[in-house]
């Protein structure tokens, strides 16, 4: 898919947790960030490609996706990239047919983190309601 046509501003800071965001221009190839998307909390920029990789669990299994960053896609869901991660736990490589080969509970390490939005426990978050019902 091109870029977005025309003007795109985006947004400095997360519209559900209020953490600042990284522009499209502060990604360096290869590298891993923490953010979020639907179905992830991990990815790798693709700069070649102008995209992320990340694994995605559905229905048992687990396996690669491509998603976009917020500056080159208007109506799908896209990877909002909060921070640079070190040392992740896990490889993505680029590769769609990969196959996992780490913890799948690694995957999900930093969801608490990229979806929290509570405000010093006045308002429960998604994640925090789900961990009280467990």
């Amino acid at each position: 898919m091109a870029e977005a046509e025309g003007p795109f501003e985006l947004p400095e800071f997360d519209e559900l947790t209020h953490r600042p965001l990284l522009p499209k221009v502060a990604l360096h190839h290869g590298v891993y960030y923490t953010g979020r998307c639907r179905n992830a909390c991990v990815a790798r920029w693709n700069a070649r490609q102008r995209c992320f990789y990340h694994w995605r669990e559905k229905f048992g299994r687990i396996y690669i996706e491509k998603i976009k960053h917020p500056a080159d896609e208007l109506k799908f869901d896209v990877f909002r990239a909060l921070e640079e991660l070190p040392n992740p736990r896990f490889e993505i490589p680029f590769n769609k047919r990969a196959e996992f080969r780490g913890v799948a509970e690694a995957l999900l390490e930093f969801n608490e983190r990229v979806w929290c939005s509570c405000e010093r426990g006045k308002k429960p978050c998604i994640i925090h309601l789900l961990i009280k019902r467990t």
